[in-house]
């Protein structure tokens, strides 16, 4: 992700941004869920080792992860990060998944 570690993909409704270490707490919350680890085909990890899984990804010439932030809540200052972050597969099918409201 190095060749990608500052880029910024913005849509209508939703932004893009590099999968930081500020996000770990968060993700790793989101990757308790059973219905997210099947989708994703993952295990759970704990807290250390997602922190050192995001550390590899951050470093990894060929993966490029980013966390997806509600586009709205990010133009506002007044908003903290934690608030404004989604989950990586926070659409299925077209609908939100139950629990994860963007």
């Amino acid at each position: 992700m190095k060749i990608n570690e500052n880029t910024l993909l913005e849509g209508h409704r939703v932004v893009l941004v590099p999968y930081n270490v500020n996000h770990v707490p968060r993700y790793h919350e989101w990757m308790k869920s059973p219905e997210l680890q099947q989708l994703t085909a993952s295990e759970p990890l704990t807290l250390d080792q997602e922190y050192d899984m995001q550390k590899s990804w951050r470093e990894d010439d060929d993966k490029c992860t980013f966390i997806i932030l509600d586009k709205q809540r990010w133009a506002d200052p007044s908003v903290e990060e934690e608030q404004y972050l989604s989950p990586p597969q926070h659409h299925k099918h077209g609908k939100e998944m139950q629990g994860y409201p963007l």
